[in-house]
C-alpha cells in the first residue's frame, strides 16, 4: 500500500510540473522561439550571405496568421541557410517556431507563405515567396550554395554562402506546391487547362526558370 502512495505521489507531482511546462510553453502563442541550438551560427549568420540574399536585413514585417490575426511591428528576416524567419530579441537572433499557424508574412514588398512542396519522393515544408496569386500561387524557393571558402570569427570557421538559381513552384488553393522544372511539367500541373493557355505557353516559350515569364503566364491566366 506504501508503495502505491508513493508511486502515485510521484505520478502526480510528475503532471504538476508537466501542466506547468505546458502553460509556459503556450505563453508566447505564435512567436514560440528557440534559440538557435548552434550559437556560432547566430554570431556569423550576419557575414555568412555573399550576394544580395533576402536574409541578410531584419525589416518591419507583418504576419497574418491562419486565423486572420495579426502581428505588427516586428522585424524580420529570412534565413535561407536555415529556412527559417528570424527576429531578435533581447540581442539574440531567434526563430519563429509555429510555422503551422502562419498563413503568410508581408516583409517590406515581399510576401512569404508556408508550404509542402514534394522533393525526392518525400514530402517538404518551405517558405516560399508569393510571386503572383489566383487560380494558383506562383511561388519562388530562394536557394543558396557554399561559394567554397571559410573565414574565422572568433576562432571558429563557418562556411560562406551565395545566391543560387531559385525554383519556381505551382500551388493550387492550400495544396502542395510542386516544381516547374521543365515547360511539359508547367503544363502537366495547370491541367485541366484550356488550350489557349497551352498555345499561350508554346508561343511565348516560357520556360521555367524565367521568373517573368511566368508571372506574365499567371496574369494572363488570371484575366481568362
Amino acid at each position: 500500500m506504501r508503495l502505491v502512495l508513493v508511486i502515485l505521489s510521484i505520478f502526480l507531482l510528475y503532471l504538476q510540473v508537466n501542466a506547468q511546462e505546458f502553460q509556459e510553453f503556450n505563453s508566447e502563442d505564435l512567436l514560440k522561439i528557440q534559440k538557435l541550438s548552434n550559437q556560432n551560427r547566430t554570431e556569423h549568420s550576419e557575414n555568412q550571405l555573399a550576394g544580395s540574399s533576402p536574409d541578410s536585413q531584419f525589416i518591419p514585417s507583418v504576419i497574418i496568421r491562419s486565423d486572420g490575426t495579426e502581428i505588427n511591428d516586428i522585424a524580420l528576416r529570412y534565413n535561407v541557410i536555415t529556412n527559417t524567419m528570424q527576429f531578435k530579441r533581447n540581442g539574440t537572433i531567434l526563430d519563429i517556431y509555429e510555422t503551422n499557424k502562419i498563413k503568410r508574412i508581408i516583409m517590406g514588398d515581399k510576401v512569404f507563405v508556408y508550404a509542402p512542396y514534394n522533393e525526392a519522393r518525400r514530402i517538404r515544408l518551405s517558405y516560399f515567396q508569393l510571386l503572383n496569386e489566383g487560380k494558383y500561387q506562383l511561388l519562388k524557393m530562394y536557394k543558396v550554395v557554399s561559394d567554397g571558402t571559410t573565414e574565422k570569427q572568433k576562432a571558429n570557421d563557418y562556411i560562406r554562402y551565395e545566391n543560387s538559381t531559385p525554383a519556381y513552384y505551382l500551388r493550387y488553393g492550400d495544396g502542395m506546391a510542386n516544381r516547374i522544372d521543365s515547360q511539359k511539367k508547367l503544363i502537366k500541373i495547370l491541367q485541366p487547362v484550356p488550350q489557349e493557355v497551352i498555345d499561350y505557353i508554346l508561343k511565348y516559350n516560357i520556360k521555367p526558370t524565367d521568373e517573368k515569364e511566368l508571372i506574365d503566364l499567371m496574369e494572363y491566366m488570371n484575366n481568362k
